[in-house]
């Protein structure tokens, strides 16, 4: 009996070996979609880069922080908790038997990969006065808008403008703005599809600052298209179980840049 015991001890801590180094073995990045967290006691916030867990890491994600791990071809929302997370952990973290690749195919995974790369203060949504850098401005280059109205932003509370602004219809060749505007916001409506640039100069406290952007404005067919895109990837979120609404909304914002359309909260 006591034979047949130790050879039970001996197969048990080969298990938990195998299981232990199996963990440590998997490639772990890591991506802050939202607010500030800490790794071994370095703040990090939505603007770090994606970077890779080590197996000495110790990760604390508070409450309002949004937080994306990747195991190996796997993608997971880590939960909120003020005690530090270790690597095995996170590692152990359990996910939903529904694989990413089901509907819409390969749209999900698609998305969750170019969110772990996706690193911009110009990310969409509109932040508001003393939140922005002074070089400010949204939408990002070249998104297309779908909306009837159109919002180009630019600078924060402290910058003035310091020149007209010119929005131009470069298929048309036809300008549709040249004024000073009072405020850093130009708001235009029922502008024709086309490519349009949009130039001005405002001045901070400590240099002025020039922009020359890009903005699309495309046929009815291409807002159909994108809108069944769109409806089918928010069904999708609906039965989602692994992550947090509030993650899904990151995602859904995700989704238009994805597909270099503006996203406007």
């Amino acid at each position: 009996m006591k034979k047949n015991n130790g050879v039970l001890l001996k197969l048990v801590v080969a298990f938990f070996l195998f299981s232990t180094s199996n963990i440590y073995s998997q490639t772990i990045f890591i991506k802050v979609k939202k607010g500030n967290i800490s790794k071994n006691n370095v703040k990090l916030s939505d603007t770090t880069s994606i970077f890779k867990l080590e197996s000495k890491d110790l990760l604390i994600i508070p409450d309002k922080a949004f937080v994306i791990a990747q195991r190996d071809n796997t993608y997971v929302e880590i939960p909120k908790r003020d005690k530090p997370y270790t690597f095995k952990e996170i590692a152990s973290i359990k996910t939903s038997s529904k694989p990413y690749k089901k509907t819409p195919p390969g749209v999900f995974e698609s998305v969750l990969k170019n969110s772990m790369q996706h690193t911009s203060k110009n990310i969409g949504a509109v932040s508001r006065g003393f939140d922005r850098e002074a070089d400010f401005y949204a939408p990002e280059d070249s998104l297309t808008f779908l909306s009837d109205t159109i919002e180009l932003e630019f600078g924060n509370e402290t910058t003035k403008v310091e020149s007209n602004f010119i929005v131009k219809n470069e298929s048309e060749n036809k300008v549709y703005y040249d004024e000073k505007p009072l405020k850093n916001k130009i708001i235009l409506s029922n502008l024709p599809m086309g490519v349009y640039s949009w130039k001005g100069t405002i001045k901070s406290s400590t240099e002025k600052i020039t922009y020359n952007n890009i903005f699309i404005i495309k046929a009815a067919i291409f807002k159909k298209d994108f809108s069944k895109k769109i409806n089918d990837f928010k069904k999708y979120l609906d039965e989602e179980t692994d992550y947090s609404n509030e993650m899904k909304q990151i995602l859904i914002k995700e989704f238009y840049a994805s597909e270099k359309v503006y996203f406007k909260e």
